[in-house]
């Protein structure tokens, strides 16, 4: 039985990244002169694989690797960067350096039940509260692993996040300190929301101003996307035409993960037809799958929001988020007072249910603001 190709929510492999010539360059040129780069892109447009392909391109470099998402206390952080540390082979070596430079942190090894590799497992001491000046430990760490020929580059993804955790200022501002005397370790600060970015890194004044080169990652800086799609099902003796696939990415907001999630959909609805020929109708009947897959949670988010906000979600797909607080958008979403739409818009991007782009505001998931539209919420 042949595999289905299309791989989403999770970072890819050589064999299935989409080249993106102009990125990559820039990027590894950036990690191998050793300059920090702040990278902002939506969620699932391949900011993690493009940051992990590039790095495995560079001689002798290992690349620590901390998700940060939802991160909210010091503790938090300790962990998620201790944990990143997997990606460092000489475990023995590593938990010496790890007690010389956390006292207060207990690391046993475990087994990853998927890969079989051996883990880190970080607890710290009971009833401890991990400082913020913990962040210079942490700081110590990284340097010592950065020995002899072996290159580290260190990347921190969802960086936003540290702006909500207790103490931010300060966490922040010791970060910023620390990594300034790290010249010898480029870092990468990758983002999904845009807006808190850029107030981190391109606002006078705030913790991190001028301290990385920006670079912004687009859905469409691929070499070949539709090629690529277009292969994958050739590959699987799939025909789609070009209309077909362009209203699979259309459907899919042009975001890549998103786009492979529905050419997964079709993949999985091609093996039952015969001949195996996809058509737009197809690709519709292979979208109310991912609706069925995610409506659960769909509900729940409706469950959890209020009426206003509820309004405002129904009016932004309909109409888009370019302007939510004009005439026609209040009385489409029957809210009276534009201040109100705004306070509603905030809170739904606080909860990453929108996010803020350039042109306005946009449903961080397209499959959600396209069931809307389908069941008429």
């Amino acid at each position: 039985m042949s595999v289905n190709p299309f791989l989403y929510g999770s970072i890819v492999g050589p064999e299935n990244f989409c080249p993106r010539t102009r990125l990559q360059k820039r990027l590894s040129s950036l990690m191998r002169s050793g300059q920090n780069v702040a990278m902002a892109g939506p969620r699932r447009v391949g900011k993690s694989s493009l940051i992990h392909h590039t790095a495995s391109s560079i001689r002798n470099a290992t690349l620590v690797y901390a998700d940060l998402w939802g991160v909210r206390t010091m503790s938090d952080f300790v962990r998620r960067c201790v944990q990143s540390l997997d990606a460092i082979a000489d475990k023995a070596t590593l938990l010496q350096k790890i007690t010389n430079a956390l006292p207060g942190l207990t690391v046993t090894l475990g087994v990853d039940p998927m890969t079989g590799n051996p883990t880190l497992s970080p607890t710290l001491a009971a009833r401890r509260k991990a400082p913020p000046e913990t962040v210079s430990q942490i700081a110590r760490l990284w340097a010592s692993l950065a020995d002899g020929k072996r290159k580290i580059i260190v990347a921190l993804d969802e960086f936003q996040d540290l702006a909500g955790m207790e103490d931010a200022n300060q966490v922040l501002g010791v970060l910023r300190q620390e990594i300034q005397t790290l010249n010898k370790i480029p870092f990468c600060f990758c983002g999904s929301i845009r807006n808190e970015m850029w107030r981190l890194f391109a606002t006078d004044g705030a913790p991190f101003y001028k301290s990385a080169a920006i670079l912004e990652i687009a859905a469409d800086d691929f070499d070949d996307w539709t090629g690529y799609l277009r292969k994958k099902f050739a590959d699987s003796r799939i025909k789609i035409d070009d209309e077909t696939l362009e209203q699979i990415i259309r459907l899919a907001d042009g975001n890549p993960g998103d786009t492979q999630q529905l050419c997964a959909a079709v993949w999985e609805f091609a093996q039952t037809r015969s001949p195996r020929t996809i058509s737009q109708e197809h690709a519709k009947q292979a979208l109310l799958q991912v609706f069925a897959d995610e409506r659960k949670g769909y509900e729940q988010i409706i469950a959890d929001i209020s009426g206003q906000q509820l309004a405002v979600l129904r009016t932004i797909a309909q109409m888009g988020g370019e302007s939510i607080q004009s005439a026609e958008f209040l009385g489409t979403a029957g809210i009276t007072h534009a201040s109100s739409a705004k306070a509603a818009a905030t809170r739904l991007v606080s909860r990453r249910i929108l996010q803020e782009t350039s042109a306005g505001l946009k449903f961080s998931n397209p499959f959600f603001r396209n069931w809307l539209l389908h069941v008429r919420y």
